[in-house]
């Protein structure tokens, strides 16, 4: 995707399966109770998730690295990473693993009005990550620091890296949320349309964490978009 003069993203036509099998090694899975909770690869050896649900209980304290959680990638392999921090205000958490979980980081990049992007999860026990599509509507931030997008995401999807079209790695979805503020746009919509709907069409949108607020703490390890 490249931008027009008038800033508005000009789209060049991909293909989609083969992108999101180049950006599948950067999404992982912990195993619980049968469901699969995703965590993102954001460095070489670092790898986010969300904070809520069964991770709301790993509290930071003096003893934080030594819960230990195994994570695997798309072709099975186990990787034991240590819990390194956890924010349960914003909604995430960072694990650290001593061995490489990938052998090239992705590339972190910003988000931009009116730019599509991919998100990748597990929404069902019994199958492989599944993609869904949406787009940013804004790139307002909310008092966390956080975005809204348009996918919809349901449970499965929490903790799933969301890319762009150039494969860049825009942030993490943590939950769904109310559009209070944010007008969205489903995966059937075309960028030229929905602009004067109200918020309540969309009453589920995904919140968001930008991959940079991620980062920041880990730049050293991290790539990122010139």
């Amino acid at each position: 995707m490249d931008q027009s003069q008038n800033g508005a993203p000009v789209y060049i036509p991909i293909e989609v399966d083969n992108l999101i099998r180049q950006l599948e090694q950067y999404l992982f899975y912990e195993e619980i109770d049968g469901q699969k909770a995703c965590f993102t690869a954001i460095s070489t050896h670092y790898a986010i998730s969300f904070n809520h649900g069964p991770h709301q209980i790993w509290g930071l304290s003096s003893v934080e690295n030594q819960t230990v959680v195994t994570i695997r990638n798309q072709a099975g392999q186990m990787f034991g990473t240590k819990l390194v921090h956890c924010d349960a205000d914003v909604d995430f958490i960072v694990v650290y693993s001593e061995f490489p979980l990938v052998s090239v980081p992705p590339v972190i990049g910003l988000p931009r009005k009116l730019e599509r992007y991919i998100l990748l999860g597990y929404p069902n026990t019994d199958s492989s990550y599944q993609a869904l599509e949406g787009i940013f509507s804004s790139v307002e931030l909310d008092d966390k620091g956080r975005m809204r997008g348009s996918s919809r995401s349901k449970r499965g999807y929490s903790g799933g890296p969301i890319f762009n079209y150039k494969g860049e790695l825009l942030g993490i979805n943590v939950a769904n949320g109310s559009s209070s503020k944010f007008i969205g746009f489903n995966g059937q919509s075309t960028v030229n349309e929905l602009f004067n709907e109200l918020n309540s069409t969309f009453p589920s949108l995904s919140v968001i964490v930008p991959a940079y607020y991620l980062s920041y703490k880990y730049h050293k390890d991290c790539k990122f978009s010139r």
